[in-house]
Formats: structure tokens, C-alpha cells, sequence
């Protein structure tokens, strides 16, 4: 939390929560989070989990462009691929004046970025939603060389007494993005202040027990991979 500069009584954006993985992070830090998400699958998830009951939650249903709210907020995430599917719908221009219109003067942008480090990779990986195995999560990564995209296949199935009863698969062409690439793209009261390598410069706590586990040996970490690197941008309110 003090790397990504997060702070107790934050207000914090979590942009296409999915899933929740990182609102439930930080309201056991105490912090007053509302995530925005539009898929009623991954809405469903996140009341699964009775998120809601939480005072410091708050869940937004809508599309991240189309949001209308006076409040400001201190810090706006954009974890996993969210920045690369906004990119795929619009572009980073609009995407980032968007946000500087949802920040606090002197607020910050924590953009998390998955890299390949080949552009060849096929890669997949799945995860338990949660202990009694209820609900999986796949998900497939494709790259392709000659048009530096990377193909982004997420599933998620619904099993009751072992049997699939719900299955939801998106699949989306998306441009790897770089560092470079969203420096480019910022408006001019936005700043690059730090680039965190997740694997060298940030400590996960152990896994174990977590309602959220990939079976292939512990989500978050970027390094179970040795072809796919994992980058968080911190941006800054001028």
C-alpha cells in the first residue's frame, strides 16, 4: 500500500472491478472504496461475496465513460487489463481526461499493465473463485507479432454439485500498451511519477486460504510466468 502511495481514509475509484479482487484488498485496509462495473456477472460476484454489507463500499453499475457523479476521489485504479479494453473502445486521450475529470486536485492513477515479453507467447492460466470451487476463472493470453496485440479471452463458469451451470467468455483483440505509449497520452495536468516492476519491488503476503487462488501457483504474483512482466504506473494530479 505505501508503494502504490495509498493511504487510510482514501476515497478510491475501482475502475471495472470485475470480480473485486482489489476492492477486497482495500476495505480490510480501511479504506472507502467504490468500484464501478458493468458486467452483471461480475456484479453478481462481488454481492456473492456481500460486499455490499460493507459501509465503506459503494457499487456503481454503468460504463466508465458514461459516468455522471459529483464526488471526487482521491485515487482511480485501472488493475489488470481494464486501461488496454478502454483503449479498445475509445482511446487513452479520452480515457485519461475522463479521469482527471473523477480526481481530487493532487490525486493519483495507479495503472497496472501486463507486458509480454515475447510476442509469440500463448498463455493460460485458471483460478478458483473461491473455496468450494463454485465459480472458475480462465484466462488466455494470445500475442501477435505482427500487429503487437494481445488477444484477452476471460471465462467464467458457475458450477452446482460439479456441474457447469453458467458459463460467461469474452474475447477481445487488445494493443499491448507500453510506458511509453501513456506518457504520450497524458493530459497536460497529468504526470508519470513512478514505475513499480511488481515482481521486484512489491511483496505479496502469503496466499493461502485467500478466497482467490490460481491453481497454477498464486495470482498475483507476475513471475509464474517467466514471458509476461507486470508494471504499475503511478500517475499524478499536477
Amino acid at each position: 500500500m505505501e508503494q502504490l502511495q495509498i493511504k487510510t481514509m482514501m476515497k478510491i475509484l475501482d475502475v471495472g472491478a470485475g470480480t473485486g479482487r482489489v476492492t477486497r484488498e482495500l476495505l480490510q485496509k480501511n479504506l472507502k472504496v467504490t468500484a464501478l462495473e458493468r458486467s452483471p456477472q461480475m456484479i453478481a460476484e462481488m454481492q456473492r461475496q456481500k460486499l455490499t454489507e460493507n459501509t465503506d463500499f459503494q457499487l456503481i453499475t454503468g460504463d466508465y465513460q458514461q459516468m455522471t457523479t459529483q464526488q471526487k476521489y482521491d485515487c482511480l485504479i485501472f488493475s489488470d487489463n481494464l486501461l488496454q479494453e478502454l483503449f479498445w473502445e475509445s482511446d487513452l486521450q479520452t480515457v485519461f481526461t475522463k479521469a482527471t475529470q473523477l480526481l481530487k486536485k493532487g490525486g493519483s492513477i495507479w495503472v497496472e499493465l501486463l507486458m509480454p515479453l515475447t510476442k509469440t507467447i500463448n498463455y493460460q492460466r485458471s483460478k478458483l473463485a473461491n473455496l468450494q470451487t463454485e465459480y472458475m476463472m480462465e484466462v488466455q493470453l494470445i500475442t501477435n507479432e505482427e500487429k503487437a496485440t494481445l488477444r484477452y479471452t476471460n471465462q467464467l463458469e458457475k458450477f452446482v454439485a460439479g456441474y457447469a451451470t453458467e458459463k460467461y467468455r469474452v474475447t477481445r483483440e487488445l494493443k499491448i500498451l507500453s510506458e511509453t505509449d501513456i506518457i504520450e497520452a497524458l493530459p497536460g495536468n497529468l504526470k508519470l511519477e513512478r514505475v513499480l516492476d511488481v515482481a521486484k519491488e512489491i511483496h505479496f503476503p502469503d496466499t493461502t486460504g485467500n478466497n482467490f487462488l490460481w491453481v497454477d501457483g498464486g495470482y498475483p504474483l507476475p513471475n509464474s510466468h517467466p514471458q509476461i512482466s507486470k508494471k504499475v504506473l503511478i500517475l499524478k494530479e499536477k
